[in-house]
């Protein structure tokens, strides 16, 4: 609108400044963590799903982790995992 002339350049600032402080306070809010049913995990572990995950992009195998792993606790000199909380 700016760009046709239809609004003022101080009105697209003021715009653009409210946009961008929503945005900001939408991302600094935590989302809360959802268990999954351990029932929905074991059944996609269980399918053919490493024929799957070999096919994916890097992109899609990191998101594929990320739907499944919420965090990996290693021991204190970090030599080994200590456990593995899932989404």
């Amino acid at each position: 609108m700016y760009q046709k002339g239809r609004i003022s350049e101080d009105k697209y600032d003021t715009e653009y400044d409210r946009i961008n402080n929503e945005l900001k306070a939408i991302t600094e809010i935590p989302m809360p963590r959802v268990k999954r049913p351990v029932e929905e995990l074991e059944a996609i572990l269980c399918e053919d799903w490493k024929n799957m995950y070999d096919k994916l992009s890097r992109e899609n195998k990191r998101a594929f982790w990320r739907s499944l792993i919420a965090e990996i606790r290693l021991n204190e000199d970090s030599s080994f995992v200590k456990s593995i909380e899932l989404i």
